[in-house]
């Protein structure tokens, strides 16, 4: 959608896109995480560079950048919003975003993915 120069068709498309093909990738997300087991990391029982960047990738989703993708984008999904909140709450990455009270980074924060 960064191609769309018109700024309504560009909404428009976006909406689309978290309303259709998006909500299909979310739900196979929220499956890989159901099934991640107890300790709820990806890889091996502990926090990886692929948790990292799936919680950067949901972060930057629902982060208000791009316009049309509703910031509860992730409510229905509860392994989705239980991970971000897990990786939100480890002390360094909770540390980094805890004088943040605006903006893009509000997503970085716990809850963010259940707002």
């Amino acid at each position: 959608t960064f191609s769309i120069k018109d700024a309504d068709e560009r909404l428009a498309a976006r909406k689309a896109v978290a309303q259709g093909p998006l909500q299909t990738k979310i739900t196979k997300l929220n499956a890989l995480l159901t099934e991640a087991g107890p300790d709820g990391y990806l890889v091996g029982g502990r926090m990886t560079y692929a948790d990292v960047a799936v919680y950067v990738m949901t972060s930057n989703i629902i982060c208000g950048f791009f316009d049309g993708v509703p910031r509860d984008l992730y409510q229905p999904f509860p392994a989705i919003t239980a991970f971000h909140t897990r990786m939100a709450s480890v002390p360094q990455i909770r540390d980094m975003y805890q004088g943040i009270t605006e903006g893009v980074r509000m997503a970085f924060k716990a809850g963010a993915a259940s707002a």
